[in-house]
């Protein structure tokens, strides 16, 4: 089905991206005709894992979606049924009223206003502070960049390559820069955390807070940081 025609072909891509159809057949759930569909991932990971989806003839929704996978010795599945479903169904503006009680204080919250760019010279033209200007690894291009204005302002770059994306961000504060391994980076101290596959590096100068983080090993995103300092 056309991914924009309804909510059940976004769903039926999200599968289709991540999974590779093992089995396919006809089959009928609680009165329902729909497609049994066998798929397991397509990228080889620590969990053999295994999805079979009931994918309605007439919607392609998946009403029954069961998941089995091996984990440290155990089997464990998990399935989950839709029922009652109507999509893409007109929600009526009145159903997002809020009336608050009659005794409530209401307060008005300023959210602070972002802005995204597509190219660094235009986010330079764009902001005050100035925009860090990381020697990223061959392969990476610069592909977004948004700026928060608030009481802190904040920037984030984000570089990508044909598999993985770094992110640099500079924040107007000296903020706590968490628990980590201690590390210098310049002149400044910094941390190293490292969150499954993706290791940050974080360190404060001038009043702003920096980090770089994407999967790189430690040294490279160390030298990374390093080309940036106090940009």
């Amino acid at each position: 089905p056309d991914a924009g025609s309804n909510v059940s072909a976004t769903v039926v891509s999200s599968l289709a991206t991540q999974y590779e159809v093992t089995d396919y057949e006809e089959a009928t759930v609680d009165g329902r005709e729909t497609y049994r569909v066998t798929l397991v991932p397509e990228t080889e990971g620590s969990v053999d894992a295994t999805v079979t989806a009931h994918l309605d003839r007439e919607t392609y929704f998946p009403v029954v979606v069961e998941q089995s996978y091996d984990l440290e010795n155990r089997t464990v599945t998990s399935r989950t049924e839709y029922e009652d479903v109507t999509l893409n169904a007109t929600i009526p503006d009145e159903r997002f009223t809020f009336e608050p009680p009659e005794n409530a204080t209401v307060e008005t919250v300023d959210v602070p206003e972002t802005e995204s760019f597509e190219s660094l010279d235009a986010m330079r033209e764009s902001v005050d502070a100035s925009v860090p200007d990381p020697a990223v690894p061959d392969g990476y291009e610069f592909t977004q960049g948004n700026v928060v204005h608030g009481d802190n302002t904040s920037l984030t770059l984000r570089y990508e390559n044909d598999t993985a994306t770094l992110a640099v961000s500079k924040l107007e504060s000296t903020r706590s820069m968490g628990d980590g391994e201690n590390v210098t980076v310049g002149e400044h101290d910094g941390r190293v955390r490292t969150f499954g596959e993706t290791t940050m590096v974080v360190w404060t100068c001038d009043g702003w807070t920096y980090s770089v983080s994407g999967e790189l090993d430690r040294e490279k995103l160390l030298d990374l940081a390093a080309s940036m300092e106090c940009a």
